[in-house]
């Protein structure tokens, strides 16, 4: 499993354009920036003009108030553990398991990170990703969120107690993303960095 795991929104023309080939989804994925590509930014070279450093800096704002991306980071894994009462690492699609496909499973494309294949949730598997976050209780999660016994289950990067309000606040994050993403009729597309 990746490191780090990240989200995207995408109407199905943009995911089919920046899964088309490797040099595609690198430039895409490399950059991140709206409005930018890799190439533009390694043209700027060390001392980029003032006109395209305000261009930069404005793109990185966007970047971090983008909603149709989501960092779940280091804590994937906390995540799983709380959706599924499971510290097992199984990257494998499993028809019916929604809350174990949401950090594991999806359709792999044919690009890759240095992590594996890029994963992509079709508008189905969307729908049943929100359906299945929706029947979660915070009481649920918070009574799994036992940071020792974390630990003891080997979860990577175990969170601690006072980390409670900020793992249970990207649940919730999740949950919405996954929701917009019924809502605007978007696959998702997960891949590890």
């Amino acid at each position: 499993m990746a490191v780090e795991l990240a989200y995207r929104r995408l109407t199905l023309e943009k995911f089919q354009s920046v899964t088309a080939t490797q040099e595609i989804w690198d430039d895409f994925v490399d950059c991140g920036l709206p409005g930018f590509t890799i190439s533009e930014v390694l043209a700027m070279g060390a001392n980029p003009s003032a006109e395209s450093q305000a261009k930069l800096i404005e793109a990185l704002q966007k970047q971090r108030q983008d909603p149709t991306q989501l960092d779940v980071s280091k804590d994937w894994h906390v995540l799983y553990y709380l959706l599924t009462g499971s510290a097992e690492i199984a990257e494998e699609h499993r028809p019916g398991q929604p809350l174990h496909n949401v950090i594991f499973g999806g359709i792999r494309t044919s690009v890759a990170t240095g992590y594996g294949p890029v994963r992509y949730f079709d508008l189905p598997l969307v729908s049943e990703i929100a359906t299945a976050l929706k029947s979660i209780g915070r009481t649920q999660l918070v009574e799994r969120f036992v940071p020792e016994e974390m630990s003891l289950l080997d979860i990577y990067a175990p969170p601690k107690m006072e980390e409670r309000e900020v793992i249970l606040n990207l649940f919730e994050r999740l949950r919405s993303f996954f929701d917009e993403a019924v809502e605007a009729k978007e696959y998702v597309i997960a891949y590890g960095y």
